[in-house]
């Protein structure tokens, strides 16, 4: 995950096959790869979202199986986003 622009997006390279309906569900610019086999014959796909509105963040950070590094305060949280949209 990542923010471009201002913007949330995340890319996924070789993750979990998922149901393209979840992926749609975090936001609208999406791009899904083939689902092939890995050197090790798992299963596994390519993906990227651009713009993911805020609803979306939750969800995406699941499907993208990030963990939490820390947990902000909701003054420094509301501080932050005030940083990345000016």
């Amino acid at each position: 995950m990542y923010f471009a622009g201002g913007e949330l997006s995340l890319m996924v390279i070789d993750g979990s096959v998922v149901k393209s309906s979840r992926w749609a569900a975090v936001g609208d610019k999406l791009w899904l790869g083939d689902i092939s086999p890995n050197c090790e014959g798992r299963r596994v796909q390519d993906a990227k979202i651009t713009g993911i509105p805020e609803p979306g963040y939750k969800l995406a950070i699941q499907l993208a199986r990030c963990k939490a590094k820390n947990k902000l305060s909701p003054e420094t949280l509301a501080k932050r986003r005030t940083q990345i949209r000016n």
